[in-house]
This record gives structure tokens, sequence and C-alpha cells, in this order.
């Protein structure tokens, strides 16, 4: 009779054991996916700064493990290419089944191969399908909206709804932070400050918290129609420039560097515009972050900038002017009057009005 108790009670704590494990694993994700063309070769999974690897055998891969909060991961496979990041996708991962389904595939041009990776289906993640849900109302209700008293209603609500709904996500904070920079005509302080209330700041990225307390301080204090701080950097040329001195008609502020790819995207633009007004009483001051004066010279010299380029290598007037992110560009009037902020370069920008349109009519007035 001792011995069957004994029995009885392994058996139980054997089950129980069993059952703990099996929660466990069940708490975390499980990631299933297929891949074309791929066999032998090994898949990586980064997340929260971590890389697992597993090898694709007959097309398919898995993962397992655990995370805190849904994150953004990249699946992408390990392929000498001058495109790397090409090779690979992002989804949100979270504690879950999640099927994905990528297309391995090869371009020929000239004698150059290119190779990439495209996610097709991803299942199972809640937060993709959240987020996917999000941009394609974006698309729709503020992308494809042309009038501006809608856009600007639609963007409220739509980053109120996302935020609120997944307030965890570090998505979220940056996806805030780059709408509070890139559409700030639609997105006023008090509704910036409102959607940052939503984030639980406990679980966001204190870089992306700070580049929206940035954003808002520079929206406070950089306001239309307000002075700009005054400034004396020393040129590319070694003579001092000082606001107080500028002369111009217009003048176009562009903060800067030569690592910044979108700056130097925007920089043959800008030298088409230069072209244009110029002789109409505009200049540009071009103030660049680069710590590596060599470095700010060739692309100065590469980009042909013949205009005022100026060096804040520490920062000081970036930290004055509230900088969050680079390109930022003010243009202001002779008197250091604030005419627009944040101005596109380019002219096909959700509706926007262009540097081009902005200073045109106000060279007619």
């Amino acid at each position: 009779m001792k011995g069957k108790f004994v029995f009885f009670t392994c058996s139980i704590c054997s089950l129980i054991t069993l059952l703990i494990g099996c929660n466990s694993k069940s708490n975390g994700f499980f990631v299933k996916g297929e891949i074309n063309d791929q066999n032998g070769n090994l898949i990586y999974l980064e997340y929260d700064g971590q890389i697992d690897s597993t090898e694709i055998r007959n097309n398919v891969f898995q993962f397992e493990g655990n995370v805190n909060i849904p994150t953004e991961a990249f699946v992408r496979i390990n392929k000498n290419s001058p495109t790397p990041w090409s090779l690979g996708g992002t989804f949100m991962l979270e504690n879950n089944k999640i099927n994905l389904n990528l297309d391995y595939s090869k371009t020929f041009k000239k004698e150059e191969i290119r190779e990439n990776v495209r996610m097709v289906s991803i299942i199972g993640s809640n937060t993709q399908k959240s987020l996917d849900k999000y941009y394609e109302e974006m698309n729709i209700g503020f992308h494809g909206e042309k009038n501006d008293t809608l856009k600007e209603k639609a963007l409220f609500k739509l980053l109120k709804e996302f935020l609120s709904t997944n307030p965890k996500l570090k998505k979220g904070g940056k996806e805030l932070a780059y709408c509070a920079s890139k559409y700030s005509d639609y997105l006023d302080i008090e509704k910036t400050e409102l959607l940052y209330s939503m984030l639980d700041t406990v679980y966001q990225e204190k870089e992306i918290l700070n580049e929206i307390k940035l954003i808002i301080k520079q929206r406070k204090n950089l306001i239309i129609g307000s002075q700009i701080p005054q400034f004396t950097l020393k040129s590319i040329n070694g003579e001092m420039f000082d606001t107080k001195q500028n002369n111009s008609e217009y003048t176009l502020i562009d903060f800067w560097a030569s690592w910044c790819r979108p700056c130097r995207s925007q920089n043959p633009e800008l030298v088409k515009l230069y072209k244009l007004y110029k002789d109409k009483g505009l200049e540009i001051v071009s103030i660049s972050l680069d710590k590596d004066l060599k470095a700010w010279e060739k692309a100065i010299k590469k980009d042909d900038m013949n205009w005022v380029n100026l060096s804040d290598s520490n920062k000081l007037v970036a930290d004055k002017y509230y900088l969050s992110r680079i390109p930022m560009t003010l243009l202001i009037d002779k008197t250091g009057k604030i005419i627009a902020r944040n101005l596109e370069i380019f002219s096909y920008n959700d509706g926007k009005l262009s540097f081009d349109q902005v200073l045109n009519s106000s060279i007619r007035k």
C-alpha cells in the first residue's frame, strides 16, 4: 500500500512538471517559416538585441523563444551581398504561433546578380495584424485624403487608436516621433502631447522618448512668426558667420551631416532651388553636425553646395534649436523671422507645400 502511494505521488509530480513545462513553452513564441532555394543555409532571427540562427531544411525553418512584449524582429539569410539589408524582412514578434512565408529570388542586371528576399505572408501575429490595419487606414484616410482639415482629423484619430491599443509597443513610439516630425502641419503641440501621454514609457526606447520631447520643445520655441535664436559659427572658409549680420531677403537654414542619407539625397534639389532663387534674394546656410571635418568638406565639394557652409560639430546651435533629427530646415526673412519650418524640399509629399511653393508665395508678397 505504501509503495502504491509513493508511485501515485510520483506520477502526480511528473504530471505537474509536464504541465508546467508545456505551459511555459506555450507562453513563448514558435515561429515556423518557409523559404525557397535555401536548403542547408542558415537563417537568422534578430530581436531585442538577440540573434538566433537555425538551418533551413526542406525549405522550412523554425525558431522558439520568449519575448516580454511584442517587438519588431528581422529575419534574414546570411549572404554576401552589396545590399545585405534587402535579404530579409521585418515582422512583429509576439508570444504566439507565427507562420512566415518568404520568397527568395535573383535578378540579373548586366553582369551583376542581385539577391532579394520578400516577406510574402505573416500569419499568427496579432500585433502585425494591428500594424497592417493602421498602415492601410493611413494610406486611405491620411495619405489618400486631399482636404487638409480631414487629413488632420484622420492622422490624430488613427494615431490615437493605434497607440491606445498598443501603449507598450516600441513601434508606436517610433511612429509618433516620425509623424510628429514629418507631418507637423497636421499634428499640433497639444495633440502631440496627448498622444505622448498614451505611451507606456517604461517599455519605450529612451532615445525615442527624448526625440518626441525635443520635437515638442522645438515646436513651442520655433513658432512661425517668431525670431530665430541667434548664433555665430565658423564657415568652411574659416570666416565667422553671424545671424545678426545676415542681410539676405530670405535664408534657408539647413541642418544636415555628410553621413545622413536623407540629407545627401535632398542636396541636389537644394542646388537646383538655389540656382533658381539666389538672384531673387535667397541664401542657403547649411549647418553641419559632422565631427569628421574632412568628410564634411568632401561632401560639400561632391554635392556642389556653393553657399554658406557652417560647422556645428559640438552641436551648440543644434541644442539651441532643439534638434531631434536631420535634415531640418527653417525659412526666415531678413529680420530673422520664421516663415516656415521643416519644409518639404521635394514637391510630392501628401499635398504639403514644398519649399519651392512657399518661397514663390513669399516672393510674390
